[in-house]
């Protein structure tokens, strides 16, 4: 009974207990390269520990470059980064999700170290505001119609009479575009209203109160304002309102006098 006692802690001291008492003597004995290796999987292991439970792993800065409609809030709710630990972020498909607003031409997310996210956007630019159906769309260089969701900007404005299906998203004619800014380059702000339709063109609602028929043909509308400014100079100074005037043919314009 001794003998099989006497085998059991044998077997035991040699299995467990011999191991331990002997493992400060390996650990001396060990080659320097293997001490760093130890040290660098002790400090990963405690890097991780910390990252789990530090709160700035959580609740970390979020920095957005050239946004105006983007804002960190925006990335956050978009993103799901409210309390999100940051080795989790999907920097891809946040990019995907910020690509899909519709201000967005561009973006770019990456997670930086100490912990924060750096969001790199390029927002379209409204180069225009069209006005239609007495609501407000921002219009950018490539004809993409965009909510204002109020920013108050001082843009040059196009009137929308055609009455049609306007939303977000949608584009506005290139050709539309083209002449609106053509005319806004010639200073069209002074006279008055700009405005479109499709089956009269461009109207000027002039400040003295009448329509002036612009037409279409964005390399002709500089000779249709100056034919316009000559004849309304004219009107004005015989002391005449005139009822409309056009200019679509600006070497033979037509005018009507307002009858008192």
């Amino acid at each position: 009974m001794r003998t099989r006692r006497s085998r059991k802690r044998r077997r035991l001291y040699r299995s467990l207990i011999r191991p331990i008492a002997l493992a400060p003597v390996r650990l001396r004995s060990l080659p320097p390269a293997h001490w760093a290796a130890l040290g660098v999987v002790a400090f990963i292991l405690a890097f991780f520990i910390y990252s789990g439970l530090a709160w700035e792993f959580y609740d970390y800065p979020v920095v957005v470059k050239g946004g105006k409609v983007v804002s960190p809030e925006v990335v956050k709710a978009l993103c799901g980064l409210e309390y999100y630990h940051i080795f989790f972020v999907n920097s891809k498909q946040c990019q995907k999700k910020l690509e899909g607003i519709l201000e967005v031409r561009e973006a770019s997310v990456s997670v930086r170290f100490p912990p924060k996210v750096v969001v790199a956007v390029e927002e379209r630019e409204p180069v225009m505001e069209l006005i239609s159906g007495g609501k407000s769309f921002l219009v950018d260089r490539d004809g993409v119609l965009m909510e204002s969701r109020g920013r108050q900007l001082s843009l040059f404005r196009l009137f929308d009479d055609s009455g049609g299906d306007v939303r977000p998203g949608r584009k506005l004619s290139p050709v539309v575009l083209t002449i609106a800014l053509k005319l806004k380059e010639l200073g069209i702000e002074k006279e008055g209203e700009l405005h479109y339709h499709p089956d009269e063109g461009f109207i000027l609602k002039a400040k003295g109160g009448f329509p002036v028929y612009l037409g279409m043909t964005s390399y002709l509308m500089k000779t249709r304002l100056e034919a316009y400014r000559y004849v309304w100079g004219h009107l004005e100074a015989e002391g005449l309102k005139p009822a409309y005037i056009d200019v679509r043919a600006p070497d033979a314009p037509v005018y009507s006098i307002h009858s008192p």
